[in-house]
């Protein structure tokens, strides 16, 4: 199992690299069927800790094989939060839904590579004051304010608890301890770089592929989820790029004012 150092330096380590050429965009699917998989609506949330496939096709999905999550060369040994959907396997494009998750959340108004290594101080001591067990993944939050990569300052970082009922509501500290509401989103699998200029990037590719989807708008801030730790090769590293979403309000009819009779006399 990936120790909390271990997977919390690999995410503060890498997050300023520079992007690595990216794979090109997996080409988007009809919203009623798609080959080999079993035909969705996309007009609907699934149901908490459950995915619909949207783009990626040639992809294979994500599978558990004794506890530990597998797509292609990548691998996820650490737990995930109970009731959590199969994470996004590298170069799938899902639909995906959440149940409500405890987590510890530090926060920041600068840059990451300058806030890193103070939000993982934060939660690390957290952790161990605690004697909270880690899951995978570490989130991290973006500003969605921001023009690009290059001018995010808003970011936070947290650890997801196992379960909701561990632990206790409140501030420890500079660490908040919260529980996030159940969440629908669209999410893109990638492998390598874990930079936030990478993150951003995907997040744009989201965006794109939301157009394509009619009846829904993202909310909030795009978030990425880190799986692997140090252990894990740079080329091997397994992440999620996701934009929280909803169904759009049905659009209100207007009634023409009624028409009065006239009286005849």
């Amino acid at each position: 199992m990936t120790s909390i150092p271990a997977l919390l330096c690999s995410v503060i380590a890498a997050v300023g690299d520079p992007a690595p050429t990216q794979a090109p965009v997996p080409p988007p699917l009809p919203s009623a069927s798609v080959a080999g998989e079993r035909a969705v609506d996309l007009t609907v949330a699934p149901p908490a800790g459950e995915t619909r496939l949207v783009a990626g096709e040639a992809e294979a999905p994500s599978r558990v094989v004794d506890g530990v999550w597998i797509a292609g060369t990548s691998r996820i040994p650490t737990p995930l939060p109970v009731g959590y959907p199969p994470p996004t396997a590298p170069g799938r494009i899902e639909l995906k839904s959440y149940p409500l998750v405890r987590k510890a959340e530090a926060t920041a108004e600068f840059g990451p590579e300058f806030g890193r290594n103070l939000a993982f101080f934060k939660l690390f001591n957290h952790i161990q004051r605690n004697s909270i067990a880690m899951t995978s993944p570490v989130e991290m939050r973006l500003d969605p304010a921001a023009d690009d990569a290059a001018t995010l300052e808003g970011w936070s970082m947290a650890f997801l608890y196992r379960e909701p009922t561990m632990g206790a509501l409140g501030a420890d500290g500079s660490v908040e301890v919260v529980d996030d509401a159940p969440l629908t989103v669209l999410s893109i699998g990638i492998r390598g770089d874990y930079s936030a200029a990478r993150a951003w990037s995907e997040a744009e590719t989201l965006r794109a592929q939301l157009a394509k989807l009619p009846g829904w708008r993202a909310i909030g801030s795009p978030r990425a989820l880190f799986y692997n730790g140090p252990e894990a090769r740079d080329a091997d590293r397994w992440a999620e790029v996701q934009l929280v979403i909803e169904r759009e309000p049905a659009p209100v009819e207007q009634k023409s004012p009624a028409k009065k009779r006239r009286r005849v006399i």
